[in-house]
């Protein structure tokens, strides 16, 4: 997510910070391995108990979670699961990424009028949304987005600018 630019400076932070970083990436590819094969379906999506996992200002290993006994049943099987900070989302991940899957196959077909106001999307895994960034957040161009586009609780509006070529 938009969140791991943050951990390329490790020198920002405390020492414990970056000596905490390396063990706090394995255990995050152990909780999305682990969750890519608990999901019962072949098709590689996240489970609906999910909603996004980072690693925080302290080097800790958060899981956004909508059922949080779910999930750790789930990372029962995980070494270090104790480590886990679990924090309650209201979106699982999966519903964010097919979130940004309509928008990208949207505007992949389209040029009309809300391309020309688009300036980008993302999933922001912390936060927990789809952020939308338009050059006009007016209440009639937010609710024609809405109607053509997708109407999701889980997309937060923003204004931005376009990056210029």
């Amino acid at each position: 997510g938009g969140n791991k630019l943050i951990l390329n400076d490790v020198s920002a932070y405390p020492i414990s910070y970056s000596a905490n970083i390396e063990g706090s990436r394995q255990l995050q590819d152990q909780i999305l391995s682990v969750l890519k094969y608990s999901s019962r379906s072949e098709d590689g999506r996240y489970p609906d108990y999910f909603g996004g996992t980072y690693i925080d200002g302290e080097g800790r290993v958060v899981m956004l979670v909508t059922d949080e006994s779910k999930a750790r049943r789930a990372m029962s099987s995980v070494n270090g699961n104790s480590d886990i900070i679990y924090l309650p989302c209201e979106h699982s991940y999966q519903t964010l990424l097919d979130v940004r899957s309509v928008l990208e196959n949207y505007f992949k077909e389209k040029r009309d009028g809300l391309f020309d106001i688009l300036a980008g999307f993302g999933i922001f895994t912390k936060e927990n949304v789809v952020k939308v960034i338009l050059t006009d957040c007016s209440t009639q161009k937010i609710n024609e987005f809405r109607s053509k586009v997708i109407d999701s609780d889980c997309i937060e509006f923003v204004i931005g600018e376009k990056i210029k070529e």
